[in-house]
């Protein structure tokens, strides 16, 4: 959640406790479209106000946190970013196989330059053949992916674009394009 004007946004996420309100606590007024009077964001923790199907009380410890922060970068990029990084880190570690000798480095599959494309998951394709890059737009602006490093690289033979099920849409080459809000899923096959 993010609460921002023309200058500067806060952003809130937690893992645990994903439901906000803003402006004030409200229980059981329908806004269409709602414009909140002041800028606060109410966590709210537990939600008792329905009762059908389950205890209107809770039992046992909780725990739950928050991860706040600021910024003059008012995009939506922003707080997806700080969202997603503090949820969920990327972490990478590459452990040669055999030979202990190999000394231990560093390398990136795919460059993104654009602030508003982001890497939503990347997973072994099912035929085992290569890697399934899922991107996404976070802005709702034009943005474009340079394929170069990914087609120069020693290891991959071909990048095609596919749908959700992995099903073959088109080959790709050079820059992509994605739409506002756009979703794509990219297949890198390797040699390997």
């Amino acid at each position: 959640a993010s609460v921002k004007n023309d200058k500067a946004q806060i952003v809130f996420a937690s893992n645990d406790i994903p439901l906000v309100q803003f402006g004030a606590i409200n229980t059981g007024r329908f806004y269409y479209k709602h414009q909140p009077e002041t800028s606060h964001i109410y966590s709210w923790v537990l939600n008792n106000y329905w009762t059908t199907n389950f205890r209107a009380s809770q039992e046992g410890e909780l725990k739950w946190s928050y991860r706040i922060t600021s910024g003059n970068d008012v995009s939506n990029s922003f707080a997806t970013r700080f969202s997603w990084g503090s949820s969920i880190p990327f972490l990478t570690r590459v452990l040669p196989k055999g030979n202990t000798e190999n000394p231990l480095m560093a390398e990136s599959l795919l460059h993104i330059d654009a602030q508003n494309i982001l890497l939503v998951n990347s997973k072994p394709s099912k035929d085992g053949k290569g890697i399934i890059l899922h991107l996404r737009e976070s802005d709702g602006k034009p943005a474009s992916i340079d394929l170069s490093d990914l087609l120069n690289a020693e290891k991959n033979k071909a990048i095609t674009q596919v749908n959700v099920l992995e099903e073959k849409i088109k080959d790709l080459s050079g820059k992509i394009g994605l739409m506002p809000y756009e979703v794509i899923f990219i297949k890198v096959e390797t040699t390997e």
